[in-house]
């Protein structure tokens, strides 16, 4: 399995590296192709939305999971569940402070994630 981390055009890569070395996250990074944010190939490619948007390509290269994909009513309740199925209030920021609510939030990606992906390959 590969986790590619695409970036808008016009992003400057110095801050997505930045961003990276901060969350110690080592993924694969890339910036997509195009003059303007609004024009970036992969963006239009998938029915990117909105950021953060996490997708998920199957081994047949069909997309298993966009998370774009839902309405706002829909993802809200998802993650809404999402943090009860794992014990987190919701808002996650409830009664949290700054390093309390990025444990959370980590927490809350790891699980989600871990989800979709199951159910992706499950499919296959």
């Amino acid at each position: 399995m590969t986790f590619i981390h695409i970036h808008p055009a016009e992003v400057e890569f110095h801050l997505v590296k930045e961003f990276l070395a901060a969350q110690h996250w080592n993924y694969l990074v890339g910036l997509d192709r195009g003059d303007r944010e609004a024009e970036s190939r992969t963006k239009i490619a998938y029915g990117v939305r909105g950021y953060p948007t996490m997708i998920i390509v199957d081994k047949q290269g069909r997309v298993a999971f966009n998370s774009d994909a839902r309405s706002e009513e829909e993802k809200t309740a998802a993650m809404k569940a999402t943090a009860a199925e794992i014990g987190l209030p919701w808002p996650p920021e409830k009664d949290a402070d700054h390093d309390e609510l990025l444990r959370r939030l980590q927490r809350f990606h790891e699980h989600w994630m871990s989800k979709e992906i199951e159910r992706a390959l499950a499919r296959e």
